[in-house]
């Protein structure tokens, strides 16, 4: 199983780096995506999630503070987008910012 891993890698990669050559007409996402069926394909992309008997990743409790936080800055931050004439990855990244300092104080 790892060598047809690593062969689907060593295509995909092979093949996506010569789509980026100038004068190319490889399709690099023609060669990533069948790779990436392959994978799946085999369920060799999927670990598996739970081990038997464990179920704490189920049903994980709902943090309403986080949800709360996380809500309030993305209504600010699609405001910020709809109506402010500040430039997009300038209101993104203050988001970001915002959601990281506030994760701190918790």
């Amino acid at each position: 199983m790892t060598e047809f891993i690593v062969a689907v890698f060593v295509v995909a990669d092979l093949g996506t780096v010569l789509g980026g050559l100038p004068l190319s007409q490889l399709d690099r996402t023609g060669v990533a995506l069948p790779g990436a069926i392959a994978l799946i394909g085999v369920n060799a992309a999927l670990p598996p999630l739970l081990d038997e008997g464990d179920d704490s990743l189920i049903d994980p409790p709902l943090n309403r503070w986080q949800t709360a936080k996380g809500l309030a800055v993305a209504a600010g931050i699609a405001g910020c987008f709809l109506l402010a004439p500040w430039p997009r990855e300038v209101v993104a990244l203050t988001g970001a910012g915002v959601l990281l300092r506030l994760g701190q104080s918790m």
